[in-house]
């Protein structure tokens, strides 16, 4: 990697790391980060320039809203299956050991934990390829002491809370636009946001070879170390999905060679980390009564429906 790649590639995650912390950062603070790096202008862009190519060649992709807001997940493994994809539901025709993924508003829904994972960069771990002895280093730490994923609480919000909510889930809508929207004063909608986003988790993508680079694997899985599993995929230095449903994690990864992968969770299961290890990988995905061919289903599923 050149030093005008490896320039690039702090900043973007820097800038990444800047709109985890706050999904209404300004432009001047963004500018700013960009002025502290090292060797910036020998990129040849503006400051503008940089924040704006990163979200054009999708190595970040976001931010988004998320809050327990009550989500029903079901996968089949039968083959040829019909399911009816209601207005209000998103279905992923899946490829491997499931057949369908079926996302859809239920307000005792079974999805108990979500999160875009923050990943590491450079990584820790290498996500195609056997466990090396450095990697091993980790796993023992990691994976020492079992432990269980904390369930999202669903918001105690009222009414209005919740239109906001569903108006801004991306964040740096203009407060005076979404006003408009939901006919009360901008200076309400902004009052009420401080506290929603306190209750929200920030849904935020970081892709150093950019989105499309990357192809997508759904991966379930039964492990008495849930907490490891997401100390693990954050030593990545890319960002992966992270779902529990009911006792199951499902894990949406993004790879560079999936025979690789599988042989990395396979060691993982002799290694007796996990359990009941599957894989599936996405068609398409249908939302209502509309398909379309785009594997970004796993970034805006939850967010939709």
């Amino acid at each position: 990697m050149s030093i005008d790649e490896k320039t690039r590639k702090k900043i973007d995650y820097a800038l990444y790391r800047a709109y985890l912390e706050n999904p209404r950062v300004t432009m001047k603070e963004l500018f700013r980060i960009v002025g502290a790096m090292r060797n910036w202008k020998k990129l040849h862009y503006s400051a503008q320039k940089i924040v704006d190519k990163a979200f054009e060649d999708n190595i970040l992709v976001g931010p988004h809203l998320y809050c327990n807001s009550g989500i029903q997940v079901t996968l089949f493994d039968k083959k040829g299956v019909k399911v009816k994809c209601e207005e209000d539901s998103i279905g992923i025709t899946l490829v491997g050991q499931y057949s369908y993924l079926l996302i859809s508003r239920d307000d005792t829904g079974n999805l108990q934990y979500a999160e875009v994972v923050k990943p590491s960069f450079p990584a820790k771990v290498n996500l195609e390829g056997s466990i090396t002895a450095e990697e091993k280093k980790f796993f023992d730490q990691w994976f020492a002491t079992p432990q269980e994923l904390k369930p999202d609480k669903k918001p105690q919000w009222d009414e209005t809370d919740w239109k906001i909510y569903w108006a801004m889930r991306d964040p740096r809508k203009n407060f005076f636009e979404v006003g408009k929207e939901l006919e009360m004063p901008w200076e309400i909608v902004r009052k009420r946001f401080q506290k929603i986003v306190k209750d929200c988790k920030v849904f935020m993508g970081f892709f150093p070879l950019g989105y499309s680079t990357y192809d997508p694997l759904l991966v379930t899985l039964t492990t008495d170390y849930e907490t490891g599993i997401r100390k693990w995929l954050q030593g990545l230095d890319r960002s992966s999905w992270l779902f529990k449903v009911d006792d199951t994690i499902i894990v949406c990864l993004f790879h560079t060679h999936i025979n690789l992968t599988c042989l990395k969770l396979s060691e993982m299961e002799e290694m007796g980390i996990i359990r009941d290890f599957k894989w599936a990988v996405p068609l398409f995905s249908s939302e209502g009564n509309s398909f379309r061919s785009d594997f970004f289903v796993f970034f805006s599923f939850l967010l939709h429906v």
